[in-house]
C-alpha cells in the first residue's frame, strides 16, 4: 500500500524486487515465438502450379508464376516419348513447381503420370468436364492455362488414382475377366451347335464341357458317329444314365457340325489353359506384393481362406 500511495502522490520510490523472470522479457519471448511461426507459415505458403493439356503425341505444359510473384506465364510443348517426358520433369523441377493437374483424357495421361509420380510433385487427375472451355475459345495453350488457374484457385476435384501395384493388379484381374468373357460365348456356341444338330447332350449332363462332355466331343470330332459307342465314354455318376445319354446323342450330326465343333473346341482349349496360367500369375503376384495381408485387414472374414479367394473377391469389387 505504501508503494501505491507514494506512486500516486508523485513521490519516487523503488518498486520491490519481483521474483522469477522479469516481466519485460515476456513480450520478447512471445514476439520471437510468433516470428518463428510466421516464418514457418511463409515457407508453407509457397506454391507454383502447372496445368497440362494431354494428347496422344504431344502435351502442352503451362506453368503459372509462384503465388505472390509477378512473373509471366510459361508455356511449353513436349512430345510423349519417354526421353521427352523426362526432359519435361527436369524442367518442372528447375521451375520449383509444386502442384500439377492434368485431364483424364482416355489413357493418354498414364505415361505422364508414371514419369511424374513419386518425384516430389502433388499430382491431380481431374475430370475434363470441370475444365471444359467455352464454345469457340478452345486451344491447347488456353486449356493448359485454364487447368493451372483452376488448380491455383482450388476449383478442381482430384480423381482417385491408386498406387502402382494396385493399378497393375487391377489390369491383371480385368484381363482375367476378359478371358472368361471370351470363353463363355464359345461354351454357348458349342451348346447351340448341338441343339441345331438335335443332340440333346446338354439336357443330360450338368456341364457340357466337363470330363464326360469333353470325352464325347473329342470322339465326335475324331469321326465317331455311333451313339452307343459315344455313350461309353461317360465317367462318374453319368454311367448310371448311359441309356439316357445314348438317346440324347441320336441326332442329325453332319460333317458341317463336326467342322464347326472342331473349330469351337480348339478355341475353348486355347482359352482354358490360358486363363489357368493367368490366374497362377495373379496368385503369385498377390502373395509377392503382400495384398493378402492388407486384404485380411480390410476384410477379416476372408482371413484363413484359400490363397485364391481373396484376390478373386477383391477383383470383383
Amino acid at each position: 500500500m505504501n508503494v501505491v500511495r507514494n506512486a500516486w502522490w508523485g513521490q519516487q520510490s523503488e518498486a520491490p524486487a519481483v521474483r522469477g523472470k522479469p516481466g519485460k522479457e515476456r513480450p520478447i519471448f512471445f514476439g520471437a515465438f510468433f516470428a518463428s511461426r510466421q516464418g514457418a507459415l511463409m515457407r508453407e505458403v509457397y506454391r507454383r502450379v502447372c496445368g497440362m493439356d494431354v494428347h496422344r503425341d504431344t502435351i502442352v505444359v503451362c506453368v503459372l508464376p509462384a503465388v505472390g510473384k509477378a512473373d509471366s506465364v510459361i508455356r511449353k510443348t513436349y512430345g510423349t516419348f519417354r526421353n521427352e517426358l523426362i526432359r519435361m520433369r527436369v524442367w518442372l523441377k528447375q521451375l520449383d513447381v509444386t502442384e500439377i493437374a492434368m485431364e483424364s483424357t482416355g489413357l493418354y495421361w498414364r505415361p505422364e503420370w508414371n514419369v511424374l509420380e513419386e518425384q516430389g510433385f502433388q499430382l491431380l487427375l481431374v475430370n475434363p468436364a470441370q475444365v471444359k472451355a467455352l464454345a469457340g475459345r478452345k486451344s491447347d495453350g488456353r486449356d493448359g492455362q485454364r487447368i493451372a488457374e483452376y488448380l491455383q484457385d482450388g476449383r478442381l476435384d482430384a480423381s482417385f488414382v491408386p498406387a502402382p501395384e494396385v493399378r497393375q493388379m487391377r489390369a491383371l484381374l480385368r484381363h482375367r475377366v476378359a478371358l472368361i468373357e471370351q470363353r463363355n460365348p464359345v461354351h454357348n456356341q458349342i451348346r447351340d451347335l448341338f441343339e441345331t444338330a438335335n443332340v440333346k447332350l446338354s439336357s443330360v449332363v450338368s456341364d457340357l464341357l466337363g470330363v464326360s462332355g469333353r470325352r464325347i466331343i473329342e470322339a465326335m470330332i475324331a469321326g465317331q458317329e455311333s451313339a452307343e459307342i459315344l455313350s461309353w465314354r461317360v465317367r462318374g455318376k453319368l454311367r448310371k444314365k448311359a441309356k439316357v445319354v445314348k438317346e440324347s446323342l441320336k441326332g442329325y450330326f453332319q460333317d458341317f457340325h463336326r467342322t464347326m465343333l472342331a473349330a469351337l473346341y480348339r478355341q475353348y482349349q486355347f482359352l482354358t489353359p490360358e486363363m489357368t496360367w493367368f490366374e497362377q500369375q495373379i496368385a503369385q503376384r498377390w502373395s509377392r506384393t503382400g495384398h493378402r495381408s492388407r486384404c485380411s485387414l480390410r476384410f477379416p472374414e476372408w482371413t484363413g481362406s484359400s490363397p485364391g479367394i481373396c484376390w478373386r473377391n477383391w477383383g470383383s469389387m
